[in-house]
């Protein structure tokens, strides 16, 4: 059976908006504004003991085959256009990056706990799970915004480079057609995923997701995915520029009621950048003496190289000692 609905239709090469009575099947990738019908709140909502399972009972099932990627009336970013720190709020809000069952080892992303950093290769998604202490207010969203570490660039837009943004990218194309949001840097393959424009702060993209619960049954937290869509070393934007990523708990009014911030950098090797950085904010071995200048000192190196630096430090070690008993030697 064919539907209609309303839909809020934009083009990709434009920005004009209108209204369209279209038919869909699911196999489209057609920009719909889902509205949940109004629900009546449970007995005990007046009550602390808020549950999971009152929230779901509260959350209309969409499946995944009829709801689409929408675009939509930009959530508020301003509180990003400064530096900010983690905020888990009332509800104890947590961003997750985990690696699913059987690809543990894979070396398309890896996430540095020490370095609170995100390292990923383009457009490959990784596993994210929001996660809270109880339960937010029904009709929660997570606004995830990019944004840059400088201060200098803090209010400017993190968007992909020119050449990543063509429609005839191949990272833009999709069994059913051309990507309908082809410079957002940011995407996520829920289905009711909003790629948003905040006109207030400079056009700024981002990305609006319902905050879904945990399974009633298992109490497993949802599985979000994200792909970032241009490296930080493409030309013009990113432009070799740090990035980072506020993840916004939003209560359905709009209001910040939580905050979570990333360090993301989008690269060729994941792993050897996370490798290079954890190794560098090391501390230096600490030194055997106070002065912390005559040693002994820890070289860490590889084991071919360890044959020779021994006999290297070995003949330095009889030379200084032959220099001492001579100093120490009484005259004739």
């Amino acid at each position: 059976m064919t539907h209609h609905w309303h839909h809020t239709v934009q083009s990709a090469e434009s920005n004009d908006v209108e209204l369209a009575e279209l038919p869909w099947t699911p196999d489209d990738v057609v920009q719909v504004a889902l509205v949940p019908e109004t629900l009546p709140l449970p007995a005990n909502f007046q009550q602390c003991n808020w549950e999971w399972s009152d929230w779901n009972a509260l959350t209309p099932a969409v499946p995944r085959s009829q709801a689409m990627a929408t675009a939509s009336a930009s959530p508020n970013t301003t509180s990003v256009n400064e530096a900010v720190a983690d905020w888990a709020g009332d509800y104890g809000f947590r961003v997750v990056f985990v690696k699913p069952e059987g690809v543990r080892n894979s070396t398309s992303w890896t996430y540095s706990n020490a370095k609170r950093k995100l390292y990923t290769n383009m457009n490959e998604f990784c596993s994210v799970h929001f996660i809270t202490e109880r339960a937010p207010p029904r009709g929660s969203v997570v606004c995830v915004v990019g944004v840059f570490l400088d201060s200098e660039f803090r209010r400017h837009n993190v968007e992909r480079c020119s050449a990543h943004a063509r429609l005839e990218d191949g990272s833009n194309q999709l069994p059913s057609g051309k990507h309908p949001f082809p410079c957002h840097w940011i995407r996520c393959d829920h289905p009711r995923t909003r790629y948003c424009l905040d006109e207030a702060n400079g056009g700024r993209q981002c990305l609006c997701l319902p905050f879904e619960a945990p399974e009633a049954a298992s109490n497993d937290p949802f599985t979000y995915h994200l792909a970032f869509m241009c490296r930080n070393s493409c030309p013009g934007s990113p432009g070799r520029k740090a990035t980072e990523v506020v993840f916004i708990l939003q209560s359905p009014e709009g209001r910040d009621i939580a905050r979570r911030v990333i360090e993301v950098k989008v690269c060729a090797c994941p792993c050897r950048d996370r490798r290079h950085d954890e190794q560098a904010a090391a501390p230096s071995p600490s030194s055997g003496s106070d002065s912390g200048n005559e040693g002994p000192f820890l070289l860490p190196v590889r084991r071919e190289h360890y044959a020779l630096l021994r006999l290297v430090h070995e003949s330095l070690e009889f030379t200084h000692s032959c220099r001492r008993q001579s100093h120490e030697s009484p005259e004739d």
